[in-house]
């Protein structure tokens, strides 16, 4: 599998200029692709999903000069192609997921500090709670992961999203 050469940032910016020049059948079409993937940018190297599609929309300009449209290019479902490029990518590494994990917990902790905290008062900490936090953000994750098989997939357990709507309520 080639390396991305530049950054997410980099292929984000580019994506966004590129994107400008396509007509609006294709623009809708490549817009609601990069909707599908952009959710999987939690489970995926965001740099190399945006390097797919970098190149994607350069094969569709050049596909536009010959008058060829998004969907006869990529097909007629852009959610069914997200699948596809999903498939070929391997999700990110455990040491990346830990990052983004206590990244998420941090925030939650900071929020919950500054919710429970107003600027004239004592200051209070009770570490339980912010133990709990931790140890349920996964349920949290899961819950966003929910959202996303929601994108992808009609049918989705009414019980798995109860589950995490009940935890995420909880916290």
């Amino acid at each position: 599998m080639k390396q991305p050469r530049y950054s997410a940032k980099w292929y984000r910016e580019r994506l966004n200029r590129l994107e400008k020049q396509l007509n609006s059948a294709d623009y809708q079409y490549f817009d609601e692709l990069r909707g599908c993937l952009s959710f999987a940018g939690l489970n995926y190297d965001e740099t190399r999903l945006n390097q797919i599609l970098f190149g994607m929309l350069q094969d569709l300009i050049d596909a536009n000069q010959q008058e060829i449209s998004a969907v006869n290019l990529f097909g007629k479902q852009p959610k069914q192609m997200a699948d596809e490029i999903l498939i070929t990518l391997p999700p990110i590494k455990w040491f990346e997921r830990f990052k983004l994990y206590f990244l998420v917990a941090g925030i939650t902790w900071i929020i919950q500090f500054f919710r429970e905290n107003p600027v004239k008062g004592t200051i209070t900490l009770n570490l339980l709670q912010y133990l709990l936090l931790a140890f349920f953000q996964p349920v949290r994750r899961n819950h966003f992961q929910v959202d996303q098989n929601q994108f992808y997939q009609p049918k989705v357990s009414i019980g798995s999203i109860s589950f995490c709507l009940v935890f995420y309520l909880l916290l």
